[in-house]
């Protein structure tokens, strides 16, 4: 709601990198103010960098903050190095099924996958499985033709169906 020459309040700040870096990398220094520690935790820190989309840091830059994430204990681990694990986008599979298709001559795949980084994946991708019969002959199938809008966060359920071999 702020003119262009006025400053942004910080949520406004937020809300626009929220919706631009969908789009677009993120990432540059960690810049925040002498009261970083009393006001921020880790959990506080990673909402940030989610609503951000944070894509990259440059590890050289404000070492005090970079030192303090070295000393909070986050997730079994450093707080930095928790960072660093999730900067951009990060594709977790975490089901896979293969149950009977429609057709008594196919069958069906189901993949559950989320988005865990800060990030989106920025080009057009897409998520295909590929399988081996019997006879050694590989196919694939295309399961998601586009993944740029797969947010953080977000938990994507994608299918395909395979033909059984003769």
């Amino acid at each position: 709601n702020a003119a262009w020459d006025s400053l942004w309040s910080r949520q406004d700040e937020l809300a626009f990198e929220n919706w631009l870096c969908r789009k677009v990398p993120n990432g540059g220094e960690v810049v925040c103010g002498e009261k970083y520690a009393e006001t921020f935790t880790p959990a506080t820190t990673v909402e940030v960098l989610r609503q951000m989309h944070i894509t990259y840091l440059n590890q050289a830059y404000d070492e005090a903050i970079l030192n303090q994430w070295k000393q909070w204990e986050w997730q079994n681990g450093s707080f930095y190095d928790y960072v660093g694990k999730y900067l951009g986008y990060r594709f977790c599979v975490w089901k896979a099924e293969v149950l009977p298709g429609n057709q008594a001559e196919e069958l069906t795949v189901s993949v559950t996958i989320e988005n865990t980084g800060f990030a989106n994946c920025y080009q057009k991708a897409e998520v295909i499985l590929e399988w081996q019969e019997a006879n050694g002959k590989w196919n694939e199938t295309v399961l998601a033709s586009d993944i740029t809008h797969w947010d953080s966060g977000s938990v994507q359920n994608v299918s395909g169906v395979l033909p059984l071999a003769d």
